[in-house]
Parts: structure tokens; C-alpha cells; sequence
């Protein structure tokens, strides 16, 4: 109660309106929960996210391609020809991020030799001339100075030989163990999972791919935000609740690449 005896969420503003994310997402879970309860389908997909469903260990070796534009995984259970259109080779929709790590891990190049750093230099750039309004468009993510980048590339740097000495590990490791480096909890590696179950990167991530496929990891922690309804129904049964259906096909989805990555190594 505030000094004039009402409640605070009586007022937007005050710090009764900051309780109402939490709010909503215990309703959301409450929500989902009586759904599954009671075997209805398209209520589960109405109210599922990807947060809902346990990290997939992968092989990130055999990831080769991702989506091309964001937007994408807003439902979990994504239809539509997304995965026909809207996914290329890693090798060319992210060339720069992924030449990058390669000139400066691999390589030992400095970063303002990277093709990555003359993109991100000419849209900083062009930013403070006026010209445009919003970087991260152009490819800067949130840079807005040279100082910027180099505290990008520095942060890069630090995320490469964490990984090297330490193994890969998840946001909330990170945030117990190394809190300088951690992002969002939410911030992990996303994949989507195409109607023939395979696993593709999602928007973001670029950089850490890349970084995992230089070292060799056989597996790496991921988040799967979205699946094709083709590949999905391959796992539904009537008896099991939509969340765990989820998960049983991003497990197949998961070892299909394992194995397939094991097959191409005793083909060699």
C-alpha cells in the first residue's frame, strides 16, 4: 500500500506494472498446463514457447545453413514453406561473420583486416554523417563508434578463448561462473528444425557457430525456436502432451545430424 492507501497497481508506472510480465507468464503456464491436461492441441501450440522446452545438446558440425531473415520463429510450431525460401548455406548469407572468426582464430589477423570490420566501419560511418539512422541495419549490430568496435571484437575475442579453454556453456553457466561474459539467460544459440528434420541456425548465433565449428566441438547446448508441422507430425501421439512431442523431435532431428556427421567421417 502506498501512503495515500492504495494499491501500486493502482498507478501504470509504479512498481506494481513491473510485476505484470511475471504475471503473465505464470497465467501462460497455468494456461498451458490445464491444455495439456485436457489433450487440446491447438490451445498447446496457442500457448507453448521455446522456453518451454529443454536445451537440445547438437553437433554444430553439422550445421550449414540458417535462416536469412528474422521474424521467423515467433511460433513455436512454424508453417508454411519458411524452410524452402528462407534458408541459405552459412557460407553465404553469413560470409563476413564467419570469415571473421576464421582471419582472426585461425589465421592470426588483426580484426581491422576482416571484411566483417570494413562493413561495420562503413555503416558507423555513415551514422555519424547523418546518413543513416540505424546501423545495425548495415550490419553493426550496436555499434555506433570505433570504439564500439573494437569493444565487439574485444568481446568476441574473450567469448573465442573462453570457449577454447573452458568449453562451450550456457547463459546461466556463464552468468555463475563468468558474469562479465554472460547475455540474457534467453540468449542461446537458436536453431529452427526443417520439414525433413534438419537443423538450421537461426538469426543470431553466427559468431559462436563459427567458433565451435574452428575448434571442433562434438556438441554444444541449443535452443530450438521453431519446427516445421511436416517434421513434427512424425512424433505426435494422442497420449502425449504437444510439449513432449516437441522434444522427442528435436532429440530425432539432433541425432540425425550426429549420425550423419559420424557416416561422413568413416566415408573419408
Amino acid at each position: 500500500m502506498t501512503h495515500s492507501g492504495l494499491s501500486p497497481l493502482a498507478f501504470p508506472g509504479t512498481a506494481g506494472l513491473a510485476a505484470l510480465p511475471r504475471l503473465r507468464r505464470r497465467t501462460r503456464r497455468a494456461l498451458l498446463h490445464l491444455a495439456e491436461l485436457c489433450g487440446r492441441a491447438e490451445l498447446q501450440r496457442r500457448w507453448l514457447n521455446a522456453n518451454d522446452l529443454p536445451l537440445v545438446e547438437i553437433d554444430p558440425r553439422r550445421i550449414e545453413r540458417c535462416v536469412t531473415r528474422s521474424g521467423l520463429s515467433r511460433e513455436l510450431v512454424s508453417e508454411g514453406d519458411w524452410d524452402l525460401v528462407d534458408v541459405a548455406p552459412l557460407c553465404q548469407a553469413r560470409a563476413n561473420e564467419t570469415a571473421a572468426v576464421a582471419d582472426i582464430f585461425a589465421h592470426d589477423r588483426h580484426f581491422h583486416e576482416t571484411a566483417q570490420y570494413a562493413q561495420m566501419h562503413q555503416a558507423v560511418t555513415l551514422y555519424r554523417s547523418g546518413e543513416c539512422a540505424n546501423p545495425a541495419q548495415q550490419g553493426a549490430y550496436w555499434c555506433r563508434s570505433e570504439e564500439d568496435i573494437a569493444c565487439y571484437f574485444d568481446t568476441l575475442s574473450r567469448a573465442y578463448h573462453g570457449i577454447r579453454r573452458h568449453g562451450y556453456k550456457t547463459q546461466n553457466e556463464l552468468a555463475r561462473q563468468h558474469p562479465d561474459d554472460s547475455r540474457h539467460p534467453d540468449d542461446e544459440m537458436q536453431v529452427l528444425i526443417t520439414r525433413d528434420g534438419e537443423v538450421v541456425l537461426g538469426y543470431g548465433g553466427s559468431h559462436r557457430l563459427a567458433i565451435v565449428q574452428l575448434l571442433g566441438l562434438a556438441s554444444v547446448p541449443v535452443r530450438v525456436v521453431a519446427i516445421h508441422p511436416r517434421w513434427l507430425d512424425r512424433f505426435q501421439q494422442r497420449k502425449h502432451s504437444l510439449r513432449s512431442c516437441l522434444h522427442h523431435a528435436s532429440r530425432a532431428a539432433a541425432d540425425i545430424s550426429s549420425t550423419a556427421h559420424t557416416r561422413d567421417n568413416r566415408s573419408r
